[in-house]
């Protein structure tokens, strides 16, 4: 063989040798699965959100957490509405969560309306969220992660009770999400009187669509001068669920169909 030759493939010999020595590029996907689901468990709801659409691997990991039940809440009693509102809302949505239902109770002081829009407004308008008025709050602080609980207007020999809050500002937010379950939100129409007869063919029109049985339960909530209780005939001889009421701007009510 030619002295060029010989050269020749022992450059290509060489060459080939020091290809097989270079270790294949990391990847964070070579951590393995169970490392990688601890990692993207961690993240918030927005960036696990984002991450979900990095691959294929990512998502089923995300998807396979995200499927599981999952109740998160939060509240603030800052006296400014807008940060009480991004305190509760960045500490449920602070671990990965899907929100099939937001549920927000506030303060006497605060505009209900406007709480609702800013509520409404972080979580979208395709998520039912109830926003009432309480006369008490009782949840695990957004900032200090201590449980408080705050009760307003209650008063004893014209004194606060000593072991609660006396503060008329706050906001208490819970978002949940269970599988399978379908939540839906129903107004009641008025004109000179309450429409009951089409509100009870909407809930059922709204329950059989989505799953050809009645309601597991209907949550009623009123304002103070809505008589509640010509609802409450209409609902309790046709379904059997758990009904509560509470104080709302205007009166319907919230489906949960499994």
């Amino acid at each position: 063989m030619a002295p060029k030759q010989r050269q020749k493939l022992t450059a290509a010999a060489a060459a080939a040798a020091a290809a097989a020595t270079v270790p294949e590029p990391t990847t964070i996907d070579s951590i393995g699965e169970d490392l990688l689901n601890n990692i993207l468990s961690r993240l918030p709801a927005e960036s696990c959100a984002s991450a979900a659409c990095v691959n294929s691997s990512w998502s089923l990991i995300i998807n396979r957490f995200l499927t599981l039940p999952n109740l998160s809440s939060a509240l603030s009693c800052n006296p400014c509405l807008q940060d009480a509102v991004d305190d509760v809302v960045d500490k449920v949505l602070a671990r990965p969560i899907r929100p099939q239902f937001v549920m927000a109770s506030i303060g006497p002081s605060y505009d209900l309306e406007e709480a609702h829009y800013l509520i409404t407004g972080r979580f979208g308008c395709k998520i039912p969220v109830i926003t009432s008025i309480s006369y008490g709050i009782f949840g695990q602080d957004a900032n200090t992660n201590e449980f408080e609980e705050v009760q307003w207007n209650t008063m004893k020999d014209n004194q606060a009770h000593e072991d609660l809050r006396n503060e008329d500002k706050g906001v208490l937010v819970t978002v949940g999400f269970l599988p399978g379950l379908i939540v839906d939100l129903i107004p009641l129409k008025r004109a000179r009187v309450l429409l009951i007869e089409d509100f009870m063919r909407s809930i059922t029109g709204l329950s059989f669509s989505r799953s050809a049985s009645s309601p597991m339960g209907i949550l009623l909530f009123s304002n103070l001068a809505t008589n509640a209780s010509l609802i409450y005939l209409g609902v309790i001889p046709q379904y059997l669920g758990h009904i509560t009421n509470s104080t709302f701007d205007q009166l319907g009510a919230n489906i949960f169909v499994e």
